[in-house]
C-alpha cells in the first residue's frame, strides 16, 4: 500500500501547481495577444489539440498502473518472506532456486511496467508539442495576418513573443504531466479501495467480554486503545469453577486454506495458571495451533473458546524495533520500575546490560543488529512477560538459548515461584526439548498427521508407549544440551570480540540505508555502455535546448547586427 500512497501523494502535491499554471496560462495568453494580436490563437489551438490527446491517452495509465503495482506487491511480498527466513533457506540449499524466482518476478514486474512507461512517454511527448509547435504556428499566423495589414515581424516583437510563448508552453507541460499522475492516482485509489472493501479478518474463537476479565493493575497507557463493545458470544460465567477453564478446544479442524487441513479433531482443555507443553515432530503444526489460539488462523471448524483477551505472544524469530532495549521491552505499556526490574531479572537480561555501551538504553539497530541471537530472544520474551498477560503463548523460545540460560529463564518464569506462576498466567509453550517436561501441568503431543497422539500429565505419559516416552528413551535432550552449550561458547566469544557493538551495528545500518558504490556500479553495468552513452548524449541535447531561450538577448543582438 505504501507504493499506492506514494503515487497519490505525488499527484496531490501537483494539484496546487495545476491551478497556479492555469493563472499563468491566462496571463501569458493575454500578453501574447498584445504583441501578435489574433495570432495568439495559434498556441491556444495547439494546446487544445495536445490536451485532447492527453485526456484520451491518460486513462490507460490507470489500467496499467494497477497491473504494475500488483506485480510489485507480489515481488516485494515474496522477497520480504525470503529475507525473513534466510537462515532456513540457506540451510536447506534453496537460496539459488528462490533467487531465480525473485529474478523472474522482477522481470515480470518490469514487463508489467512497460505499458505504463509507454503511456508516460507518449504523454511527455505530447506535453512537448505546445513548446515546439506554438512558435511556428503563432508566427505563421502573424505573417498571414501581417501580409494584409502591412505589419512587420521585427526583432523586438519576435523575441518578446518567443519569451511569452515559452511562458505559455511551460505550464502546459506540467499540466499534462499532472493529468497523467492524477489518472495513475485514481488507479492507486482503486487498489486501496479494493483492499479496504475486503472482508475483515474474522476471529473464529469465542472470547469472553473484556470488562469481565481485564486486569486492574495494567497501569496507564501512553495511547488510547480501542475496545470492541459487543455482547459476549459466550455465556456470562460468574461461577468460579467455570472460570478455571481458560482455553477450551472442541473438535477443531485448523487450516490456513480451505483445501488443506493441517490440524484435525483437536480437543483439549487448559485451566487457569497451568503450564502446558506442546510437543510434536518438526513441522507437525505446533505454531499453527498456537496461532489458532491467538486468533490468527482464518479457517477453523469446531470451536476454540478463549476466556480472556489479555494474551501475549512470543515466537521463535524475535520481532524487535529499532529502538532501545527498554523501549522494546516496555512496548506501549506504562513504565513500572519495579515490574521492569523483576522482568529483566527473570529473563536473565540484566547481566547483559553491563556488556552494552549504554546498558538498557542501547539502541539495538535494525532487526537487533547490536544484540546476539540469545539476547534478542530474551528481549522479545521479556516484552511478552512485561505485559502481565492472562494467557501467554510461546513458540519454541528456548531454542536460541544455551542450556544454563534456558534453565535459569524457565525456572524464573515457569517454575513454582516463577513470575508467570505468581500472576496466575496460563502458559502454552511449544518446544522440542524434554528438559522441562517434569514441570508441566499438562502435555499435548501432536503427530505428523496433525492429530493429538496423546495428552496428560508427565507422570501419566512417561511410562506409556508414546511420543513422550520415545523422547525420553532416545535421549534427545542430551544432544540438545550439548549443542546449546557449544552455541553458548561461540556466543560468549562473539560478544567479547565485538568491542563496540552499537557502533558496529550503526555503521552496518547506515550502509544498508545509504548503500555504497557497488550498488550504483551494478545498476550502470546492467544498463549497458551503449545505452549509457545514448542517454548521456540525449541529456546534453536536452540541457542545451532547455537553456537556449535564456541566450535570447545575445541572439537578438546578433540578429540585429546581421540585419
Amino acid at each position: 500500500m505504501s507504493s499506492d500512497v506514494d503515487v497519490i501523494v505525488r499527484a496531490v502535491r501537483e494539484i496546487h501547481e495545476f491551478w497556479a499554471n492555469i493563472i499563468q496560462l491566462a496571463i501569458a495568453t493575454w500578453l501574447l495577444s498584445t504583441h501578435v494580436g489574433y495570432a495568439a490563437a495559434g498556441p491556444i489551438i495547439v494546446s487544445l489539440v495536445a490536451l485532447i490527446a492527453t485526456v484520451l491517452v491518460s486513462p490507460l495509465a490507470r489500467k496499467y498502473q494497477i497491473s504494475w503495482l500488483d506485480k510489485t506487491q507480489r515481488r516485494v511480498g515474496i522477497t520480504s518472506a525470503m529475507i525473513g527466513h534466510i537462515k532456513s533457506i540457506k540451510g536447506s540449499g534453496l537460496a539459488q532456486n528462490l533467487s531465480d524466482t525473485i529474478l523472474n518476478l522482477r522481470a515480470d514486474e518490469i514487463k508489467a511496467s512497460k505499458p505504463f512507461r509507454m503511456v508516460s512517454s507518449v504523454t511527455s511527448a505530447i506535453a512537448q508539442v505546445p513548446l515546439l509547435m506554438s512558435p511556428v504556428v503563432a508566427f505563421a499566423l502573424f505573417q498571414g495576418v501581417a501580409s494584409n495589414s502591412g505589419e512587420t515581424l521585427d526583432a523586438t516583437r519576435l523575441f518578446s513573443a518567443l519569451s511569452l510563448i515559452i511562458l505559455l508552453a511551460q505550464p502546459l507541460f506540467f499540466m499534462f504531466e499532472t493529468i497523467l499522475d492524477m489518472s495513475a492516482a485514481l488507479g492507486a485509489f482503486e487498489r486501496i479501495q479494493t483492499f479496504l472493501a475486503q472482508e475483515s479478518r474474522r476471529d473464529s474463537r469465542q472470547q469472553e467480554s473484556v470488562a469481565e476479565l481485564n486486569r486492574p493493575d495494567q497501569g496507564a497507557r501512553d495511547s488510547i486503545e480501542l475496545q470492541i463493545l459487543r455482547e459476549s458470544s459466550l455465556p456470562s460465567t460468574t461461577d468460579s469453577s467455570m472460570r478455571e477453564v481458560v482455553i477450551q478446544v472442541s473438535d477443531a479442524n485448523i487450516s490456513w486454506s480451505e483445501d488443506r487441513v493441517i490440524l484435525r479433531d483437536l480437543s483439549f482443555v487448559v485451566g487457569r495458571n497451568q503450564l502446558v507443553l506442546l510437543l510434536s515432530p518438526v513441522a507437525s503444526g505446533k505454531t499453527t495451533l498456537l496461532k489458532a489460539l491467538l486468533g490468527e488462523v482464518p479457517n477453523i471448524t469446531g470451536s476454540i473458546d478463549v476466556y480472556s483477551k489479555g494474551t501475549a505472544w512470543c515466537e521463535q524469530s524475535p520481532w524487535l524495533l529499532n529502538r532501545t532495549i527498554r523501549e522494546n521491552i516496555i512496548g506501549y505499556s506504562h513504565f513500572d520500575p519495579v515490574l521492569y526490574q523483576s522482568v529483566v531479572q527473570a529473563c536473565d537480561i540484566e547481566k547483559d546490560f553491563g556488556q552494552l555501551p549504554q546498558g538498557d538504553n542501547t539502541v539495538i539497530g535494525s532487526k537487533g543488529l547490536a544484540l546476539s541471537g540469545g539476547q534478542k530472544q530474551r528481549v522479545a520474551l521479556a516484552r511478552a512477560v512485561y505485559s502481565k498477560p492472562m494467557i501467554a503463548l510461546f513458540d519454541d523460545v528456548f531454542s536460541g538459548l544455551d542450556g544454563q540460560t534456558a534453565h535459569t529463564v524457565f525456572e524464573n518464569l515457569f517454575g513454582e515461584r516463577g513470575l508467570l506462576r505468581q500472576w496466575n498466567t496460563t502458559t502454552v509453550l511449544a518446544t522440542q526439548s524434554v528438559d522441562f517436561l517434569s514441570s508441566a501441568d499438562h502435555i499435548i503431543c501432536l503427530n505428523k498427521d496433525g492429530k493429538i497422539s496423546e495428552q496428560g500429565t508427565f507422570s501419566d505419559l512417561k511410562d506409556t508407549d508414546g511420543y513422550v516416552h520415545s523422547l525420553l528413551r532416545d535421549g534427545v535432550h542430551r544432544d540438545e544440551v550439548s549443542t546449546l552449550a557449544t552455541d553458548n561458547i561461540k556466543e560468549q566469544a562473539s560478544k567479547k570480540a565485538q568491542a563496540p557493538p552499537k557502533q558496529q551495528a550503526n555503521e552496518e545500518d547506515m550502509r544498508r540505508q545509504r548503500g555504497d558504490s557497488t550498488v550504483y556500479r551494478y545498476y550502470f553495468s546492467s544498463t549497458g555502455g551503449l545505452f549509457m552513452i545514448v542517454l548521456l548524449v540525449l541529456e546534453i541535447i536536452w540541457a542545451f535546448l532547455e537553456s537556449f531561450p535564456s541566450l535570447s538577448p545575445g541572439i537578438r543582438l546578433l540578429f540585429e547586427i546581421l540585419t
